[in-house]
């Protein structure tokens, strides 16, 4: 980790004041992409953190933290050890969790203890699975230390993006030079792109039915929630359970 960063408080108290006044305690969806979430809360300049295991007394602009499962609105559970996760969370001004799964809130109220991070110090929720490697995950993976040293000789700018390059998604690869300009990063242009091609050669689409319900009941929930004074609305699962086993879409190419 390098850079500096701005002693803002002197006790501890002082900090869980200032998170009295500036999270939300009402219950709202934080589920978002990992792009939506860096592109909202990390700015150019902040102090972001993932490790406090070697730092004194500090409050980062940032803590990003991978767990075992979380929910939409932001609680998180760490199984097995975990040295500062509600320590970091509680002296960090916005705290991006991304989790191994995501579950139904109720798992959390039926085991309240369970609980490491409660949901009014999260700002964004991201569905990660393997999100931590090539670092491990308790009981899920281990740690894979031929990439971890491939990651730690990583010295300048020049072999970061070599890097980059080399594990970038293969249809990013294919895709991202006509995409340049496109809405949402070059993303409007692969979800046009992969439509139109599903539909000419009699494929299934990347997308079905229940997700484009999803996408459009956001509007309509919104709605709801405004007329209860920003309060919880319940989403439905139009699938029913069935996204549980429903198979991964798997890599594509163009």
């Amino acid at each position: 980790m390098q850079g500096t960063a701005e002693i803002r408080f002197t006790h501890p108290d002082d900090f869980r004041e200032w998170v009295r006044q500036h999270k939300r305690r009402e219950m709202v969806e934080k589920l978002m992409t990992e792009r939506e979430a860096i592109s909202r809360y990390v700015a150019d300049g902040d102090y972001i953190a993932y490790d406090f295991s070697s730092l004194t007394a500090r409050n980062p602009d940032v803590f990003l933290v991978h767990v075992h499962q979380a929910d939409a609105f932001g609680n998180a559970r760490i199984f097995g050890t975990n040295l500062f996760a509600l320590e970091a969370a509680m002296a960090s001004r916005k705290v991006i969790v991304s989790a191994e799964e995501i579950v139904d809130p109720l798992e959390f109220r039926k085991d309240p203890l369970a609980t490491t991070i409660p949901y009014f110090l999260v700002d964004a929720v991201v569905h990660l699975p393997f999100g931590a490697y090539p670092a491990g995950v308790q009981a899920r993976y281990e740690l894979d230390l031929e990439h971890i040293d491939k990651v730690s000789a990583i010295q300048a700018e020049d072999q970061m993006q070599a890097y980059l390059a080399e594990y970038d998604h293969p249809l990013w690869k294919d895709l991202s030079g006509d995409a340049q300009g496109a809405g949402h990063g070059g993303m409007d242009y692969i979800e046009d792109y992969r439509l139109i091609k599903c539909m000419r050669e009699g494929l299934p689409t990347d997308m079905n039915v229940y997700d484009a319900a999803a996408l459009s009941a956001v509007v309509h929930l919104s709605e709801q929630s405004v007329a209860r004074k920003s309060g919880p609305v319940d989403f439905p699962d139009f699938t029913r359970g069935l996204w549980r086993t429903h198979p991964p879409l798997g890599i594509l190419r163009a």
